[in-house]
């Protein structure tokens, strides 16, 4: 078994974007989200895995890049102080499909039970 790199704590938020919810099924998500903490980046260039690994001690922002069985791109990104993760698509990133209040939240505070 893999020990993770970094972990996400019980009361920080996992968000699952409208997009992510759409094309992705939880085997998918559940997979992306343990290959992220272990730190297998997945698709990202060489400078992103690179700028991970620093970032991973100094709590800074993470981003993977996987490719789903039907071939959908998507991202798992942590953002700096590890508070948030989320799971999207990448032509949601800068949207507000990846917001709590859009998209669904699968972990920590103010989860809801029903995709909103």
């Amino acid at each position: 078994m893999e020990v993770p790199r970094f972990n996400i704590p019980r009361d920080r938020v996992i968000v699952l974007s409208s997009g992510a919810q759409d094309h992705l099924s939880l085997n998918e998500v559940i997979s992306g989200l343990f290959r992220h903490i272990n730190g297998e980046w997945g698709q990202v260039n060489d400078s992103d895995r690179m700028m991970n690994d620093y970032n991973l001690s100094r709590r800074g922002t993470l981003m993977s890049a996987y490719v789903s069985d039907d071939g959908t791109r998507y991202w798992v990104l942590t953002e700096a102080g590890h508070e948030r993760t989320v799971v999207l698509l990448p032509a949601e990133y800068g949207t507000d499909n990846a917001d709590e209040r859009k998209g669904y939240i699968l972990h920590g505070r103010g989860r809801r039970t029903d995709p909103v």
